[in-house]
């Protein structure tokens, strides 16, 4: 379980980004159709233009969206170990006071 965050952003990323991609091609396919409706006619030139933004956005957004799950997915491996040194921790020191306590301490 050495990568397990690594596994896990891997697996959660892909169905956050679905959402966000369709809305980043969305911002490009209505600037296309912005510049087709003003030129009065479709040309490849006018929906590349369109296309490449939205690429550009969906391809900016992953990246971010990938180091943000990874970052997010370390922190809380981090909180998790904490978390069970804290329990193990408890644990031993509730079984030094159960020790004390039958050995005939107050």
């Amino acid at each position: 379980p050495r990568n397990l965050p690594v596994s896990a952003s891997i697996a959660t990323t892909d169905s956050s980004l679905l959402a966000h991609e369709s809305t980043d091609e969305g911002i490009g396919m209505v600037m296309s159709f912005d510049q087709i409706q003003q030129a009065g006619d479709i040309s490849a030139t006018i929906v590349a233009s369109g296309m490449k933004v939205a690429l550009i956005t969906t391809i900016f957004g992953i990246v971010v969206a990938v180091v943000l799950q990874l970052f997010y997915n370390f922190i809380l491996s981090k909180i998790e170990h904490l978390t069970s040194q804290m329990e193990e921790s408890a644990i031993t020191l509730l079984d030094a006071i159960t020790k004390y306590k039958q050995e005939g301490g107050r």
